[in-house]
């Protein structure tokens, strides 16, 4: 039986695709050239592209500014309780926050546990 942590070639060559492609966007940012689209968003587009995972099936937790695109993205959006008014607003579900255990909470919403 095949070891489920193992490694595979196609994992292996899925995570350089990933690299290179958030690695040039890093060298942009280097050169003083920044890509037109720098932010979490862009990052979950191409992990979500190479695995093959549809926009609608991406789940995206935020709190803050900079986590506006992210949550715009996600086929699901959840802001933290008491985060940035713009993320409430577009938020298809609002967590409790750390303190009140409110990522367990969302978790269990949206049946991830």
């Amino acid at each position: 039986m095949p070891d489920p942590g193992a490694r595979t070639g196609r994992d292996d060559r899925r995570r350089g695709r990933v690299a290179a492609e958030l690695d040039a966007g890093v060298g942009a940012l280097r050169r003083g050239d920044p890509p037109r689209r720098v932010h979490k968003a862009a990052g979950m587009e191409v992990v979500a592209r190479d695995l093959g995972i549809g926009r609608e099936d991406v789940i995206a937790f935020g709190d803050g500014a900079n986590d506006l695109e992210m949550l715009a993205y996600a086929g699901t959006a959840v802001a933290i309780e008491g985060g940035d008014p713009r993320l409430v607003a577009l938020a298809d579900l609002i967590a409790r926050g750390p303190e009140r255990a409110g990522l367990v909470a969302a978790f269990a919403e949206l049946g991830l546990l």
